[in-house]
């Protein structure tokens, strides 16, 4: 991203991320000291630090400015209600035996396939010494829909999941997140919210 440093001169010189901390030539000459990452991320407006689309969703919605329509995305009538939406971007999984509810059916099997006990000795051993790893994390966002009342109800069953990722592209600040989380599983919720 380019930023923008003002010179005395009244011109802008464009400078990078990457740059920050050094020193331009303005074409007047004249030499300008680059300001800080953070400052210069805040002189456009974004927050200080900003790990990705994430971050600058939660930061909108902190700074009221989502969602930026004021019309229900289905109709188009103007309204202030909101529908939450619940993204959920990844999700962390498990690997390897958790001794939970299967030490249970190792030992109810065990007992009922008794002539077999060999057989479930060595899976149960097998089992028993496989590790358990958690790989991921859990990554979700909710982000306000602008959606009428009358509309609400057309968007909470399952079947619509898809028309609702549609209407999410809407939001340029969301197709940014669904095009980094193509995977995300949305649903809406449905109790309503006024601004």
């Amino acid at each position: 991203m380019q930023y923008a440093v003002p010179c005395q001169c009244g011109h802008r010189v464009e400078v990078s991320a990457t740059q920050a901390g050094a020193t331009v030539k303005c074409t007047c000459g004249a030499s300008l000291d680059v300001p800080t990452l953070s400052q210069l991320r805040r002189s456009a407006g974004q927050a200080s630090y900003e790990a990705g689309v994430i971050d600058t969703i939660r930061r909108m919605i902190d700074e009221q400015s989502l969602p930026s329509m004021s019309a229900c995305v289905l109709c188009g009538r103007p309204t202030s209600e909101t529908l939450m939406v619940q993204v959920q971007c990844e999700t962390k999984y498990i690997k390897g035996f958790s001794a939970g509810p299967w030490k249970w059916i190792f030992v109810i099997g065990s007992v009922l396939f008794l002539p077999f006990w060999w057989v479930w000795l060595l899976v149960g051993h097998s089992i028993l010494r496989e590790r358990r790893e958690e790989f991921g994390r859990d990554v979700s966002v909710r982000i306000p829909l602008r959606v009428d009342e009358r509309c609400r109800e057309s968007l909470q069953s399952t079947a619509n999941r898809r028309l609702l990722r549609e209407l999410l592209d809407i939001e340029p600040i969301y197709s940014r997140l669904l095009d980094e989380y193509p995977q995300a599983h949305v649903s809406a919720r449905l109790e309503p919210t006024h601004d």
